[in-house]
């Protein structure tokens, strides 16, 4: 059973032109009321006036028959609260359709459970981060922040299960660094992709939770005071849009989709331990990329070399707070000398330690905050100091 919310009289309106039949609702053949009727009083094209389909032109009529017509089919099933009067007054409220490659379109047939955690993730984080600003959760233009939150999603996605595919274009123009989806249509096609095949989804969610943590990182970085728990969200969208606002160019600030696939380029990859420990210098790093990016200083601006700074300045930062891998080994003859040289005591306690403890090497310095892979941020430490050290800085014993 199918009901159409929208479009039916247009529909109606145009088999009534070309004279075509129809079946009812009840299964009968019927006609439109104005069966055949002849066009009237037209602002445009009228050399047309008073002619019936029949009276057209071949072209004109294969021109009508060939035009496109776009169906949005919503199975209930897969959308229990489903609202056909706000869809209704969603259509009819602007002059244009559903668009396509938008989270209103894709609200209609893209798996329950990934819909569902895509629009818990961006109400979790709506009084700040957002594309535009509600006035409650069932605001029309929610869908807009939905389809921000997905499009993030995406690129989070594509780095681990895609990583040769380009998911940004990124360049220059009118005197400012740009970017969008290399193609959006192919989000499209991944989340129908993801709603057919269960390992997909499962890489899907996964992804919705890294950009949850993208999110955290950003919190981390914005918030530099004390903020009490009611103060906090209003300050955070301050900030926000304090660090995105930086542009002489424009005087009246708006939000895009753009600035946020810039805040995914810069903080992507970086660890929450690393955020969390030089949230400050992050923060000023990231208001110096952003001050860059709306207004690109002379000398690139006039040679056009501003994409290429932008690209060495974000490879700057993340090799500065990049995490460096584990790969130094030592030898047992040179865990005994470190261990000869700290007086037989643990790097961490203190305490007396021996060759035949349970001993690790510690870095000093954890490489989760930077530390580096190298003989002099190394020590040698009690198996289980090491294990409550975790990832924090300590001084040495």
């Amino acid at each position: 059973m199918s009901e159409v919310i929208d479009g039916q009289q247009r529909i109606l309106t145009l088999l009534g032109f070309i004279a075509e039949e129809y079946i009812d609702e009840n299964g009968a053949v019927t006609r439109s009321r104005n069966h055949g009727f002849a066009l009237r009083s037209l602002r445009i094209l009228r050399e047309l006036e008073k002619r019936t389909f029949r009276e057209l032109p071949e072209d004109q009529k294969e021109r009508i028959f060939d035009f496109p017509l776009y169906i949005v089919e919503i199975d209930e099933a897969q959308n229990p609260n489903f609202d056909p009067i706000d869809l209704f007054i969603r259509l009819n409220d602007k002059p244009f359709p559903i668009r396509e490659h938008s989270f209103e379109m894709w609200n209609s047939w893209v798996d329950v459970e990934v819909i569902r955690e895509l629009r818990h993730l961006t109400n979790s984080k709506r009084s700040w981060f957002f594309l535009k600003r509600l006035n409650s959760p069932r605001d029309r233009d929610r869908m807009e922040n939905e389809e921000l939150v997905a499009s993030l999603v995406y690129l989070e996605y594509l780095s681990t299960e895609e990583p040769n595919r380009k998911s940004l274009d990124v360049f220059q123009s009118a005197g400012r660094i740009n970017t969008r989806l290399t193609n959006k249509a192919h989000l499209s096609s991944l989340l129908q992709h993801v709603t057919e095949h269960a390992e997909a989804k499962d890489a899907f969610l996964k992804a919705i939770r890294r950009t949850d943590g993208l999110m955290q990182k950003l919190q981390t970085v914005l918030l530099d005071r004390d903020q009490n728990k009611d103060q906090r969200d209003e300050y955070l969208r301050r900030e926000l849009d304090r660090m995105l606002g930086q542009s002489r160019r424009v005087s009246n600030f708006k939000r895009s989709k753009q600035d946020f696939f810039f805040i995914w380029k810069i903080l992507h990859g970086l660890s929450q331990e690393m955020v969390r420990n030089y949230r400050l210098n992050l923060k000023e790093a990231c208001f110096e990329i952003f001050e860059f990016i709306k207004d690109v200083p002379e000398p690139w601006s006039r040679a056009g070399t501003g994409l290429e700074e932008f690209a060495r300045r974000c490879d700057a930062l993340r090799e500065e707070y990049r995490v460096q891998e584990r790969r130094m080994r030592l030898s047992d003859s040179l865990k005994k000398e470190m261990l000869e040289k700290q007086e037989n005591k643990c790097g961490i306690s203190g305490a007396p330690l021996f060759i035949g403890d349970d001993i690790e090497v510690d870095h000093v310095l954890p490489l989760a905050l930077g530390g580096a892979d190298n003989e002099c941020n190394l020590q040698i430490a009690h198996k289980s100091e090491n294990k409550k050290k975790g990832a924090k800085k300590m001084p040495k014993g």
